[in-house]
């Protein structure tokens, strides 16, 4: 399940690459205004799109249940602008029979994320991860691996990415088992075209929403 906002240039070869490691491709458009729709048009895949733009939490959303109603056993989870490499799913699905939930992190192994990158993350992760016995080294990358019945107990609420922290909180909450693999990722550039925070903003909301998520579910 890819969602996309603009990404033209990007998403041919995330979707041709994918199509390798999976039956089925889902990919939601969050109303690009470029020419996205008409790129993804000739991959043959099951496109959804958003009339108006709602965030990468409700393309999720969309991209759960479209791949859902298709009767998909595992969905995975991939970003739609090439910073994960396809060809990391079948980790992910490996780890399946011993987890619920896989997810990628950034720290398992030497990063090379960028270091303003690397502190952001580890901070945000410490909120997610204090007080908690299960504990994770990256609580924020997309490039993720669900059983169905998993998403089908739990409700995406945030819009945002908020969701990403808040998918993980509730998961750990109803006692399901989430496992990390070691992953790389690609940074294009520092600002993307279609970035809509400066990454100190983004950190400020995400800390806030883990909190927020923390104390609804756990407290």
């Amino acid at each position: 399940m890819i969602p996309v906002y603009n990404e033209e240039s990007a998403i041919t070869k995330v979707v041709k690459e994918t199509k390798k490691y999976c039956d089925q491709v889902v990919v939601v458009d969050d109303c690009s205004d470029d020419g996205t729709a008409e790129v993804v048009s000739n991959l043959g895949v099951e496109y959804r799109r958003h009339d108006v733009n709602k965030g990468q939490g409700a393309s999720t959303r969309t991209g759960i249940i479209a791949a859902l109603s298709l009767g998909a056993d595992i969905i995975v989870t991939i970003d739609g602008d090439g910073q994960h490499d396809p060809s990391y799913i079948p980790l992910l699905l490996e780890h399946m029979t011993t987890a619920d939930v896989v997810i990628g992190s950034r720290f398992l192994e030497p990063s090379t994320t960028p270091e303003y990158r690397k502190f952001g993350i580890k901070v945000l992760t410490w909120l997610y991860n204090i007080g908690s016995k299960q504990k994770l080294t990256d609580s924020l990358l997309c490039l993720r691996a669900f059983k169905s019945s998993i998403l089908r107990s739990i409700e995406i609420e945030e819009d945002g990415f908020g969701f990403c922290p808040e998918m993980l909180i509730k998961i750990r909450k109803k006692g399901f088992v989430i496992k990390e693999v070691p992953i790389s990722c690609t940074y294009h550039s520092d600002y993307k075209q279609n970035s809509t925070f400066s990454p100190v903003k983004l950190a400020s909301i995400l800390a806030y929403k883990i909190l927020v998520w923390r104390i609804k579910i756990e407290y």
